[in-house]
């Protein structure tokens, strides 16, 4: 979204923790990470590397699902009706055609322009001489800034995320990866400074494969496929403003943001706005003429954290203490794809600060 209307950045923070969305007549929606892991605080930029799913389902309920269906249809140049309106659509439930992807993410490479898909450039006569020649007009539909932070972001998935097989190419790039709950589709989009392309995996008949994921399935033929095409074409590209910026979004003034209920992420434990280190979150609504609480300081080893009535104090805990969720195996911080974590609580200033590498993570 534009960063002058939405306010995000891709450091802005959003909840992981589990949501149920009322559907009416007492029936509720409940969305799952692809991880068993649920929880914790996630930059947008870690939570699109990771593909966190709740986080995308509450980025999409903040900005409004009509503002998400106008962008996308605008930045695939299809029409709105075909995408749903519904909190779903952040999980992809509207069919799209792997063109009308690999065109969508060209958007984002080419600094926020949009050109038509043609299929014919140029007619040449038997003679050679040219009789027909294309001359697509471009059409902003996103603001360089936007378009510069998706670069990064999508080379976010690349360099640490569930894309890292894509990383063979040997040119700047980004992308995403994308696997349906059922492992019948498997998807991997992504672009170079000067060419987008999409990559599908699935069985003829339609049925589930073992073990299936767009990482591993289609972003190694995507990276084998963009090494060969870039060579082929001669193209060696660089996006706008070179391929290692980093552009951050205007965050909205806070007259601008007051005026409406806000849904802010809390700890369950201190009851303050929640920071990356809290265990455990929960959703509150405020007023416009409520206040929001400031971050947690009990999770960040600001303060001591008081033992719970009847408990003994921890060792250690004088100073402070942070509780964070590591990876059983590594003792790092722990990352979607761990197969066992658990809450471990450090005196202030010792807990880990490295996520976990040896686990990478799906989608």
């Amino acid at each position: 979204m534009e960063g002058s209307q939405s306010g995000y950045s891709p450091s802005s923070q959003f909840s992981g923790s589990a949501i149920s969305i009322p559907l009416g007549n007492g029936r509720y929606w409940s969305p799952k990470n692809y991880s068993p892991r649920q929880g914790g605080m996630y930059t947008l930029r870690d939570a699109l590397a990771y593909s966190v799913n709740l986080v995308s389902v509450r980025c999409v309920r903040e900005l409004g699902i009509e503002r998400v269906r106008e962008y996308a249809a605008k930045i695939m140049n299809i029409p709105v009706e075909r995408l749903a309106p519904y909190l779903s659509l952040a999980l992809g439930v509207s069919n799209v055609s792997p063109l009308e992807q690999a065109s969508g993410y060209a958007v984002f490479a080419s600094g926020g322009l949009r050109y038509d898909r043609l299929f014919i450039l140029q007619i040449d006569d038997y003679w050679g001489r040219t009789i027909y020649r294309a001359n697509p007009q471009p059409v902003r539909v996103i603001s360089p800034e936007t378009a510069i932070s998706m670069i990064s972001m999508l080379g976010s998935v690349v360099s640490y995320g569930t894309g890292t097989r894509a990383q063979g190419v040997g040119f700047p790039c980004g992308g995403k990866t994308g696997t349906t709950q059922d492992g019948r589709d498997a998807w991997w989009v992504g672009f170079t400074p000067d060419l987008s392309a999409a990559v599908w995996v699935g069985n003829e008949d339609y049925s589930p494969m073992n073990d299936a994921s767009g990482g591993g399935f289609c972003a190694p033929v995507w990276a084998k496929f963009m090494r060969e095409a870039m060579q082929i074409l001669g193209y060696n590209g660089k996006f706008p403003e070179g391929s290692g910026v980093v552009a951050t979004r205007r965050p909205r003034r806070d007259s601008e943001a007051r005026k409406q209920p806000q849904v802010v992420t809390l700890c369950e434990d201190s009851h303050e706005r929640a920071t990356p280190y809290c265990p455990s979150t929960y959703e509150k609504t405020f007023q416009p003429n409520e206040r929001i609480p400031g971050p947690c300081t009990l999770h960040r080893g600001n303060r001591p954290r008081a033992p719970a009535a009847g408990s003994e104090e921890r060792e250690g805990t004088g100073g402070g203490t942070v509780t964070v969720n590591v990876c059983t195996e590594t003792g790092l911080l722990a990352g979607p794809a761990c197969p066992s974590t658990e809450e471990r609580t450090f005196p202030a200033g010792r807990a880990p600060r490295t996520r976990c590498t040896v686990h990478h993570a799906p989608e």
